[in-house]
Formats: C-alpha cells, sequence, structure tokens
C-alpha cells in the first residue's frame, strides 16, 4: 500500500507488539506511514520506540487513549 499509493498517508493502528522494531523499520522507509499507540500506555512502550520517537520519528507516531471508557463507567 505505501510503494503503491505514495500519496495515502496510512496508520498502523494500535501498536505493533510484538512487532515494534518491524514498525520502526517501516516507518523508515515510507514517509507516509504513521503509528497510533491508543491500546498501549505510554509507560509501556518499548525502548526501541521511545528512542525512534525522541530521534528520527518526532512526528510520525500518534497518541490516542482507550481511559476515557472506564472513568465514563463509573470505575
Amino acid at each position: 500500500m505505501c510503494v503503491r499509493f505514495p500519496e495515502l498517508r496510512l496508520a498502523m493502528m494500535h501498536g505493533a507488539d510484538p512487532w515494534w522494531d518491524v514498525a520502526i523499520r517501516l516507518m523508515i522507509k515510507f514517509a507516509n506511514l504513521r503509528l497510533v499507540t491508543s491500546a498501549w500506555a505510554p509507560r509501556h512502550l518499548p525502548e526501541s520506540l521511545l528512542h525512534f520517537m525522541r530521534t528520527r520519528g518526532k512526528t510520525r507516531v500518534m497518541f490516542a487513549s482507550d481511559s476515557p471508557s472506564c472513568r465514563s463507567a463509573g470505575r
């Protein structure tokens, strides 16, 4: 998809566990690919992804959260 449609922006949803390193390499290779961390709390992200976010991937990772659903249930 990244090669065939370079104008299309694609997002890998819910992290990439257990393939974090593969996801990072794909984001390095394809400029139109992003990663969304909606299924992972920041403290659980792997060091390889944190390093990528500090260096080459400052604008390539989008943060999201699933946590408001627990609060709205009164927990």
